[in-house]
């Protein structure tokens, strides 16, 4: 998915925005949007927001982990993906 947001945003947001995704990665940060909205970091182009608050209190920096979301497409240079839960760690 994050190839082919890189190589043409319009036609990857044509096959991916607003569905069901499963994305993997390792957790760079955690931390909150101004609107106050959890996130998790898993890299340079990938964020999984609006997590379930429980789940990011177990989650580590470092940690690999996997999430199910809906791709909410390119914001700021990095993918999103919200309304996540945690799959796999």
């Amino acid at each position: 998915m994050l190839d082919e947001y890189a190589g043409d945003e319009f036609s990857a947001d044509a096959q991916f925005r607003g569905r069901l995704v499963e994305v993997s990665g390792t957790i760079r940060w955690i931390g909150r949007t101004s609107a106050n909205t959890a996130y998790v970091d898993l890299g340079d182009a990938l964020r999984a927001v609006r997590q379930n608050e429980p789940q990011i209190t177990s989650l580590v920096r470092g940690d690999a982990i996997v999430v199910r979301g809906r791709c909410r497409g390119l914001f700021r240079n990095k993918v999103e993906v919200e309304h996540c839960e945690k799959i796999s760690r």
